[in-house]
């Protein structure tokens, strides 16, 4: 019983340790091609993706200084 939970425990690390991995190149991948090479501009883009998978949350891109009205 406990060398099964050893096992599961091991491929669960495993599994995770692969996704971020991936994850780590598909980022610096994207990064690349997009040309950002900005720590700054790479911690807004996680931040603003970060922020799309919130059901509450509402982005809106706006080229005025001055927004009005509810978004």
């Amino acid at each position: 019983m406990a060398q099964a939970e050893l096992i599961r425990s091991l491929a669960t690390a495993n599994a995770t340790a692969i996704v971020e991995r991936a994850r780590s190149e598909g980022f610096q991948h994207l990064y690349g091609e997009l040309g950002i090479t900005e720590q700054r501009h790479k911690t807004s883009f996680d931040y603003l993706r970060t922020l799309r998978g919130h059901s509450n949350a509402r982005l809106a891109i706006d080229f005025q200084q001055l927004i009005a009205g509810k978004l």
